[in-house]
């Protein structure tokens, strides 16, 4: 049967995955318009850098963890 969600292609993005504040300024001009609040902005870098490195797949799990926030977040909603 067909499933339902999102699908990222994530290899675009990886490359900035090692630099938590440049992925989320990236994604942020892509998906906001490079509006993203100062606050959210902040709260996402920090998540992203919390994802462990130790992980094969991290750098795809750190775009795939913000961008998914971002486009969830009720200020992407409401703006974009």
């Amino acid at each position: 049967g067909l499933q339902s969600g999102m699908l990222l292609h994530t290899a675009a993005w990886e490359s900035l995955a090692d630099n938590p504040s440049a992925l989320v300024d990236r994604l942020s001009l892509v998906l906001m318009a490079g509006r993203m609040p100062q606050a959210m902005r902040d709260k996402l870098v920090t998540y992203v850098t919390n994802i462990p490195t130790t992980q094969p797949a991290y750098r795809s799990y750190r775009v795939i963890d913000a961008a998914s926030l971002i486009i969830s977040s009720p200020q992407y909603s409401v703006q974009y």
